[in-house]
């Protein structure tokens, strides 16, 4: 059966976070789907393994991309990218945790409202749900009376953004000047330069760890203001101000 959608989830090490994405992404993915796994160079002797070993199932097929070098999120998005020929495109981060019915009711959000040209699930990434990821199933569940609800938001968050085809086509890669941050806010803009809307579909819930592959990169800080300042140079929009420490405490 042809993939409905292509799932393209970027990894770096970290198999603590990789097993139990992929798991519950075989577990919990109903629609035909073809998983690409872009491996960003890794080197954790645990995380190469799991990558071996691997395998779909009869609804997800997994094929494994491995890259020679960690030269950033977009260019390592952008090589899975290439490779999607599915009417659905869903980015993914190897930081997440899906659940059960998670990207049936992306896709029918998307499908009931063609102006949605890019879309996050409701996520703990919004300050909605559990704090721990031992509850998302039972938070999940009780959300889904919100199925083919949706809001709203100024861009999508790059953890799980779903996106058909055509807008794929037609706003192009991700922007490569962009190493670690602000290529989700960037793209977001960019789809909404051809009048698409940004959106979090409310009955679709994935867990977001946050930044877990980078939470120890020397330069995590650095790289992201260097690519905040980048991005506002780029798009017409005033940037927020920073509240310092010692601001809060006065």
């Amino acid at each position: 059966m042809p993939a409905v959608c292509d799932l393209v989830l970027l990894t770096w090490n970290r198999p603590d976070l990789l097993i139990p994405c992929v798991e519950r992404l075989l577990k919990y993915t109903a629609v035909p789907s073809r998983l690409l796994i872009v491996d960003n160079a890794s080197t954790d002797p645990d995380a190469l393994a799991f990558l071996e070993r691997v395998r779909g199932t009869d609804t997800v097929e997994v094929t494994v991309v491995r890259r020679v070098a960690n030269d950033g999120f977009a260019k390592g998005m952008n090589e899975g990218l290439a490779q999607a020929t599915a009417p659905w495109i869903c980015l993914l981060n190897n930081d997440i945790l899906v659940t059960e019915g998670w990207l049936e009711e992306m896709i029918a959000v998307a499908e009931a409202n063609p102006v949605i040209g890019a879309l996050n699930p409701m996520s703990n990434e919004f300050n909605v749900g559990p704090t721990r990821p031992e509850a998302i199933d039972v938070f999940a569940a009780s959300q889904r009376h919100r199925r083919g609800q949706w809001i709203e938001n100024w861009f999508c968050v790059g953890f799980c953004v779903l996106m058909p085809r055509q807008v794929v086509e037609r706003v192009g890669s991700l922007d490569e000047t962009y190493t670690f941050y602000s290529e989700d806010k960037d793209y977001s803009f960019r789809v909404q330069q051809f009048g698409r809307r940004c959106a979090i579909a409310e009955g679709a819930y994935v867990y977001h760890h946050g930044s877990a592959t980078i939470q120890h990169h020397p330069d995590r800080w650095n790289l992201l203001n260097e690519n905040e300042d980048r991005f506002y140079r780029k798009w017409p929009i005033e940037r927020p101000c920073a509240i310092t420490c010692e601001e809060l405490s006065a």
